[in-house]
């Protein structure tokens, strides 16, 4: 199984290598593939409105200053989710998040 973190592997020799590179042209294939799926469900507005309350709820827009540490690692972790989503948004469709914040904005005003 392909992971990025092995990409700066030293291989015993030439087949070990092989698979490896075998396992990465099937793994950015499937990222490809994903990348497509999620470029299609961005043009959906309700999808994007839905998208922005997850982010929302990840607290990616709060601060992350908390006197209990506990408190503060589970936001942390929360925010950690936020931030791979926005990751994998922007790889998907660059620029869409500015979009998306407007859209948002957008909503605040008409309420």
């Amino acid at each position: 199984m392909y992971r990025e973190e092995d990409q700066f592997l030293l291989f015993e020799d030439d087949e070990q290598e092989e698979v490896y590179q075998q396992e990465k042209k099937k793994y950015d294939l499937e990222l490809e593939a994903c990348n497509e799926e999620l470029k299609l469900l961005l043009k959906n507005k309700k999808f994007r409105k839905w998208v922005w309350h997850v982010l929302e709820k990840c607290g990616i827009f709060d601060s992350m200053s908390y006197a209990i540490p506990q408190q503060m690692a589970i936001l942390s972790g929360k925010r950690d989710i936020g931030l791979f989503i926005i990751d994998e948004i922007e790889r998907a469709n660059e620029g869409i998040l500015g979009s998306m914040q407007t859209e948002f904005k957008e909503r605040l005003n008409n309420e």
